[in-house]
């Protein structure tokens, strides 16, 4: 029987929700022909959404933009969709939402609506879809532990 490897041994993951619509482009980019080697699941691409949408001053004031102008118009009861998220990107989501912008007399948003919120900013980007399998890898490289995975053993 084989060794275990130390990927068998991973961070903790968080589960998030995410609107329908986002998690149905989330679901094509996973099948995307660009998505290989390695093909990256829901939970990396919208960990990789939430980077990208969080990642510097500009892009975060897009994504308020968004909440305010776009997504606060959306029908609030519109199906939701259940992914993993990587604990280091659920911290990221958590700190936008205590943000001033989210705290009272501001309204509020939650968890799900900033992840979606975060997918609409990843995916307006310019050349989308290589700038969230690009933010993936780079997710998942930092993930790595710093002496590297050990092979499976037989």
């Amino acid at each position: 029987m084989p060794a275990l490897i130390d990927r068998d041994t991973h961070e903790s993951t968080v589960q998030i929700r995410v609107w329908v619509d986002e998690h149905d482009w989330l679901h094509s980019v996973f099948r995307s022909p660009r998505n290989t080697a390695p093909r990256f699941r829901l939970g990396d691409l919208l960990s990789a959404s939430i980077t990208i949408a969080l990642r510097d001053a500009e892009r975060q004031k897009s994504l308020v933009s968004y909440l305010d102008e776009e997504f606060s118009t959306r029908d609030q009861r519109t199906e939701r969709r259940t992914v993993h998220v990587w604990q280091a990107q659920f911290d990221l989501l958590q700190t936008a939402h205590r943000a001033s912008w989210n705290a009272a007399p501001n309204p509020m948003f939650d968890l799900d609506h900033l992840a979606t919120a975060c997918v609409v900013i990843a995916r307006r980007q310019p050349d989308a879809l290589n700038e969230l399998l690009s933010q993936a890898r780079n997710n998942f490289i930092a993930r790595r532990p710093v002496e590297g995975r050990r092979v499976l053993l037989s």
